[in-house]
């Protein structure tokens, strides 16, 4: 967890929420570099082929008061005003091998990636005597994958990558819900506003390796 590394991007957020703002991601980072000494019997000789892993995992949930649409009630007597609650997920693994007597460089990467984001107006009292929202939903779910196929024999200092990076948009979808004494009393409607769709798409870049 190297959130703290990155405290100082906050504060300008949270000068406007406030200290408690629950702004906490938690970043992940791992790598790995390694070599292997191998005979290649073709060109008689022995070669040191530098290898890699690494990985990155990113994620976070917050909820949001907008300022001016949000009434500073003190918490015994509910919530009122309007909110946004942002999700993410992001998780890549990659790796590379180098083979020198085949003058290549092979490698591949996998990761997963989830966007949320729920903009809500809310009237709540205390101990869920009555609860009011009116809400908005949408979001992003889908992966990627691509490998590495580069040759040594031009040099090889940029290995290409080509990566199909796949997935789901959610649609928009519009929701009013009333709670009553503590859910005894509820009701619900629903509106899809936004149809969901697919999305495809290919691009490459390059690695230094």
């Amino acid at each position: 967890d190297v959130a703290k590394l990155f405290s100082e991007y906050f504060k300008p957020i949270e000068s406007i929420f406030g200290p408690d703002s629950p702004i906490t991601p938690v970043l992940q980072m791992s790598g790995a570099k390694g070599a292997t000494e191998s005979c290649c019997s073709e060109k008689r000789e022995i070669f040191t082929n530098r290898s890699f892993q690494g990985s990155l995992t990113f994620g976070n949930t917050i909820e949001i008061p907008i300022p001016a649409l949000t009434a500073p009630i003190p918490p015994r007597f509910g919530r009122l005003g309007v909110f946004v609650t942002l999700g993410e997920m992001i998780a890549v693994e990659g790796s590379l091998q180098e083979d020198r007597c085949a003058e290549t460089v092979d490698g591949a990467i996998t990761g997963r990636v989830g966007f949320t984001i729920n903009g809500a107006g809310k009237a709540i009292a205390p101990e869920d005597l009555a609860n009011v929202s009116v809400s908005l939903q949408s979001g992003v779910t889908g992966g990627l994958v691509g490998r590495v196929k580069s040759s040594l024999r031009s040099g090889g200092a940029n290995s290409p990558v080509e990566v199909k990076a796949f997935g789901t948009f959610q649609g928009l979808t519009g929701n009013f819900t009333i709670q009553l004494a503590n859910g005894l009393i509820e009701g619900q409607f629903s509106a899809t506003l936004i149809e969901p769709s697919t999305i495809e798409k290919v691009f490459t870049f390059n690695i230094p390796f």
